[in-house]
């Protein structure tokens, strides 16, 4: 039985940073030091024009709180709370209320492609724990059963779950957090900043030349080949392809981007896409639902969306864009040679 397990980061030091936070002056900017994990990802944060530490430090402070509100591993978390009430109504914080009320939303966004409600699948593969597993289909059939959004009743800050339900926001939480960050250094009259957690980046007031350029990169192809730049001011940049986590066994590959509607690892031709919007927490809802749908509805998705633009790359080598990719967006296709 061949088996091979992956996981890619977009860096490979993993470097925790112990009470507060550092930074480095670089010019006019400042940057953490070193890179926090936060809910399991890096968190790299770079002010432009500016050497305030204390605002570095409020970021990351900020981060604390999000992550000790959203964290299921943590018993004190509000995820957990909700868990572990079996049922009863749970009081929880605002700001994971609106979590969860976002959750819901993108469910019906994604008519079901992401759903808040998949920990029961993510716990049965075992992906993120390292001990994976290919279920057999009545393991698969039972986790699939408990995989429905109408389980959750959130009532203003108030959470309760029925038939067994479990969340999963693993795939939103992060630019939730980024999102957060952005509009605490909006309040603080922050010039500009680069924030990057997990596969995501999110850009507040671009440069002080008011853009910058972002490459895009096939991880999957031979050398992780570069297929192209774009130039964008101020937004979000989310990043998600079946290459984060996978498993080949016996010539079969499976990943854990799960179509929560059969419960196994989505398999759509996609190997990453890249979604541009000025919302993180969307970016990472739709990157995770377009690669359960497909190239057609996620690009018919996308194109329904003001202000959203992505970029899929094709298992078959292929580049296929949204119509704003160029002139909404602009981008440059990476010239292949040979």
């Amino acid at each position: 039985m061949a088996k091979r397990i992956a996981w890619v980061l977009s860096v490979c030091l993993l470097v925790a940073l112990p009470l507060g936070c550092t930074y480095t002056p670089q010019g006019k900017t400042a940057e953490l030091e070193q890179q926090p994990m936060v809910l399991g990802a890096l968190l790299s944060i770079t002010l432009l024009d500016t050497k305030d530490a204390p605002l570095l430090e409020g970021c990351y402070a900020l981060c604390q709180e999000y992550e000790a509100l959203l964290d299921a591993d943590n018993p004190a978390s509000d995820i957990a709370r909700i868990h572990a009430a079996q049922g009863a109504l749970t009081q929880v914080d605002a700001r994971t209320a609106a979590l969860i009320g976002l959750g819901l939303q993108y469910r019906q966004m994604t008519q079901g492609a992401y759903d808040i409600t998949m920990a029961p699948l993510t716990a049965l593969w075992g992906f993120d724990t390292g001990d994976i597993t290919v279920p057999d289909s009545a393991q698969l059939a039972a986790a699939a059963a408990q995989v429905d959004w109408r389980n959750v009743s959130l009532n203003d800050n108030t959470v309760t779950l029925i038939n067994d339900a479990q969340l999963d926001i693993s795939a939103i939480a992060r630019g939730y957090i980024l999102d957060a960050l952005a509009e605490y250094l909006r309040a603080q009259n922050c010039r500009g900043a680069r924030l990057e957690l997990g596969g995501t980046t999110l850009l507040l007031e671009a440069s002080a030349d008011g853009e910058q350029s972002v490459e895009i990169y096939d991880p999957f192809s031979e050398s992780a080949a570069l297929v192209g730049t774009a130039v964008i001011g101020e937004g979000s940049i989310t990043t998600r392809g079946i290459y984060q986590q996978y498993m080949e066994l016996d010539g079969k590959l499976y990943h854990s981007i799960f179509d929560p509607r059969t419960g196994v690892s989505a398999v759509t031709g996609i190997n990453s896409v890249t979604v541009f919007t000025s919302s993180a927490t969307q970016g990472e809802a739709l990157g995770y639902a377009s690669l359960v749908l497909g190239e057609a509805e996620a690009l018919a998705l996308i194109e329904s969306l003001p202000g959203v633009e992505a970029l899929f790359c094709m298992q078959t080598g292929a580049l296929v864009s949204s119509s704003g990719m160029g002139t909404a967006i602009p981008f440059t296709e990476e010239e292949i040679v040979g």
